[in-house]
């Protein structure tokens, strides 16, 4: 556990990114693209990590153990694979062709938009919602074990209480399974292919849940050990409206997925109006995680309070400790946009092999929970007790 300080601090973040990685000299400049995963040997690189300047007390932080680190890819790299880059889909794709297993080939997102909708009948867990209800609670213990493949939209719908639009659908890398805390898991594989692994995405209909300016959101993951790192992956997040990511630009909506990066450097990947690429932008969580054991995730989005307002906020806690705060963010130029969207998106990627995995990992996701306040709102794992204080960086 890493010391609590008493003042709360703004996290500042770099204009540019510094890379978390520096291979060996040995490694290579780049990995060429017929090269295929698990060929490369990373056994004799040595990962060090950087973090960025901040305005928090400087102290030793534990570094979670790895034997990866990924060739340092240049420049234009890092901007083309900072996010999924799928090519142009015909317009006349189907529902069928983007839910089918696996990443439906040539797949823009802009032409598969999540819309922002008119409110439809709001859901959550089967009942009509009320104001400052739950917006989604659920910890898949009602269901019985499933083997990859077998957890279908339906039983996602059933377990979140809310209908699920799908950009991606992976679902068969998706499992419900005993957790070994006497618990049931949704459980994700992520097999290595030529961009990283398949994306699995979904989220919920728009209008299906009453949007709010301020939203919270938490859930529990497990890193299996033997996870690695490599250059990064999506962790689920908030959203609002349209929902904007892979490289795309809208006044209209926003998203704010975690990710992680190497060495379990955990950020906010942020897409707000003022970000510095076209990509997201990386907002750090001060410290690290580590792989074999369940750590507690809370994120908390504020929209801004006028299209020309940067005033938005993002906060981010590992296991009841706060991590980032960020509150000079402007999520919307378009007026009374609220957070609407979960986003469960998860994989690696990166669009080359040089973010993929040498071998298929895995991580666990648990008790998912969104709402307008604390009230339902986990901060720990089970048998923790959370400072909800900055922790020294």
């Amino acid at each position: 556990m890493l010391p609590d300080t008493a003042t709360t601090l703004l996290l500042e973040q770099p204009e540019t990114r510094q890379d978390l990685v520096t291979a060996a000299p040995d490694v290579p400049e780049a990995l060429g693209n017929t090269a295929e995963a698990g060929q490369v040997d990373r056994t004799s690189i040595v990962p060090q990590t950087t973090l960025p300047s901040t305005t928090l007390p400087s102290t030793t932080l534990p570094t979670a153990v790895t034997t990866l680190a990924p060739p340092v890819p240049s420049d234009s790299q890092r901007a083309r694979e900072a996010d999924e880059s799928p090519e142009p889909l015909e317009s006349d794709a189907t529902t069928a062709d983007l839910t089918r297993g696996g990443v439906p080939p040539a797949v823009n997102r802009d032409l598969w938009m999540y819309q922002a909708a008119a409110p439809q009948s709001k859901v959550s867990q089967g009942t009509e919602q009320s104001p400052g209800a739950d917006r989604i609670d659920v910890d898949f213990n009602g269901q019985s074990s499933k083997a990859f493949g077998a957890v279908t939209q339906s039983t996602l719908e059933s377990e979140f209480g809310v209908p699920f639009k799908y950009f991606y659908n992976g679902s068969q890398h998706l499992s419900l399974n005993s957790d070994g805390r006497g618990d049931t898991s949704l459980r994700q594989r992520y097999v290595p292919t030529q961009s990283g692994s398949d994306i699995v995405e979904f989220l919920n209909l728009p209008g299906s849940i009453d949007g709010s300016k301020e939203m919270w959101l938490s859930y529990q993951v497990y890193f299996e050990p033997g996870f690695e790192w490599v250059w990064g992956g999506k962790l689920p997040g908030l959203a609002g409206g349209s929902y904007v990511s892979g490289g795309s630009s809208r006044d209209d909506g926003f998203s704010a997925r975690f990710m992680w990066r190497p060495n379990g450097k955990l950020v906010v990947y942020a897409y707000h109006q003022d970000r510095p690429s076209q990509w997201g932008e990386d907002l750090e969580l001060c410290g690290t995680v580590a792989t074999g054991e369940w750590i507690q995730i809370t994120q908390r989005v504020v929209m801004n309070s006028a299209p020309d307002k940067r005033d938005g906020i993002v906060e981010a806690w590992i296991n009841g400790e706060k991590r980032l705060q960020r509150t000079d963010l402007r999520w919307s130029t378009t007026q009374n946009l609220e957070v609407d969207v979960l986003a469960y998106s998860s994989f690696y990627g990166g669009n080359g092999p040089d973010w993929a995995p040498s071998k298929t990992t895995h991580i666990q996701f648990d008790d998912f929970k969104v709402s307008t306040s604390t009230a339902g709102i986990d901060w720990t794992v089970e048998g923790q007790t959370p400072s909800r204080s900055w922790v020294s960086c």
